[in-house]
């Protein structure tokens, strides 16, 4: 009976004889600059435009990832056109907050104050006369806030996002929490009229803000996002002093 040989054969070998199947997921990640790539975790400045009011609903979420702040601002603006000179009527709502739920690309955060300004001016630009400008530090508000599928596309070369927020106040009869001039309550309640994103009722005091956005570069694309800023959250780290010599 002839003896039997034992063949030792090269790794490389035995990987060529390995079946396909154990080698099914093992294929490389693609390159990180294809697709959708998603924040995580969000840090840093995100800023909106509305769907449905472009410009006129405009929004800035502030992240420290580290710290676990939020910090909110929208400014909402409505033009009274009834006048011969149109008059500007801003809403604007800042709050921090901390973060109630992140992922990959999204985030929910949780605001237990609102700090809400109305301002109301005398023609159309932020240029004309400030006529009446009043700021309610606590104000009987709600505000919820969601962002969804931030991040960067390599193939569109641009920033994407998405933001719900929801803005819900009760300002009490003829904006008596604003203390505003009985003579520009027509104006501020003219200014909102017929808006979709925007309901607000002047003698019951009810603002309703449903603020859906999707994610601006405001560099790139040449957007103004003036006057809406938010105090940062990250802490800044001590230089430390240089070594004696």
């Amino acid at each position: 009976m002839r003896p039997m040989r034992l063949w030792l054969l090269p790794a490389a070998a035995l990987l060529l004889l390995a079946p396909l199947t154990a080698l099914a997921g093992k294929q490389p990640p693609p390159p990180p600059e294809e697709g959708t790539v998603l924040d995580d975790p969000l840090a840093g400045d995100y800023f909106f435009h509305d769907n449905l009011s472009s410009d006129r609903i405009k929004s800035l979420v502030s992240v420290d990832a580290k710290g676990g702040g939020v910090c909110f601002n929208v400014l909402v603006l409505g033009v009274d056109v009834t006048q011969t000179l149109n008059r500007r009527v801003e809403w604007e709502a800042v709050a921090n907050g901390t973060i109630e739920k992140q992922g990959a690309g999204k985030l929910q955060a949780a605001f237990p104050a609102v700090e809400l300004t109305l301002r109301v001016f005398d023609g159309p630009e932020t240029t004309n006369n400030l006529v009446h400008s009043a700021t309610v530090v606590g104000a009987p508000c709600e505000l919820d806030v969601k962002l969804n599928k931030v991040g960067f596309d390599f193939d569109e070369d641009g920033v994407v996002g998405q933001i719900k927020a929801d803005l819900e106040c009760e300002l009490g009869p003829n904006l008596a929490v604003k203390d505003a001039p009985e003579e520009e309550l027509d104006t501020i309640q003219d200014a909102f009229l017929k808006k979709k994103t925007i309901k607000l009722d002047v003698a019951e005091g009810d603002l309703r803000v449903k603020h859906k956005g999707f994610r601006v570069d405001p560099v790139e694309d040449g957007l103004d996002f003036t006057g809406v800023d938010c105090l940062s959250n990250v802490e800044e780290e001590e230089e430390e002093p240089p070594p004696l010599e």
